[in-house]
């Protein structure tokens, strides 16, 4: 931004639009010309996560995206539909989701997302990854997770 008084959008992508439509944009992490983007419930529409190509802000690109229905604890009783907060590390985006918990994903072909492991918690909330350990907030407090 060169001027915070008079911001100007250089581009722009709708989570809520394409095939899925992933529900409402609710988190971006950005790294090497991608932007992660958590997406929550729209319109009875699942959650999920889109990974888009940002290296031309005019033209951005959906490279890959992954449905919340997805994943799941098995034989839970909630369904899995708010991914919410994200922390990326490595080849992997670890992803909260309040029903499920803190999910792993395999993000190393983002075309083709899959998920690596899942730690149930309840109403995980934030999440952080450094030095190989991820940190997850959740409603009874904080889980440390080696990765």
């Amino acid at each position: 931004v060169t001027d915070a008084s008079n911001p100007k959008p250089l581009g722009a992508y709708l989570t809520t639009e394409g095939k899925p439509p992933l529900g409402w944009g609710y988190r971006v992490l950005v790294s090497d010309k991608k932007a992660y983007i958590s997406a929550d419930q729209y319109k009875k529409k699942i959650g999920g996560i889109h990974i888009v190509d940002i290296s031309n802000s005019s033209d951005l690109k959906r490279l890959g995206y992954f449905s919340a229905k997805e994943y799941g604890i098995e034989g839970g009783k909630q369904p899995r539909k708010f991914t919410r907060n994200m922390a990326l590390s490595g080849k992997h985006l670890f992803v909260t989701d309040y029903n499920v918990g803190l999910v792993c994903l395999d993000i190393s072909d983002p075309a083709q997302i899959k998920p690596a492991g899942q730690l149930e918690l309840k109403d995980a909330r934030g999440v952080c990854a450094g030095n190989g350990i991820i940190y997850c907030a959740f409603k009874g407090g904080i889980a440390i997770v080696a990765e």
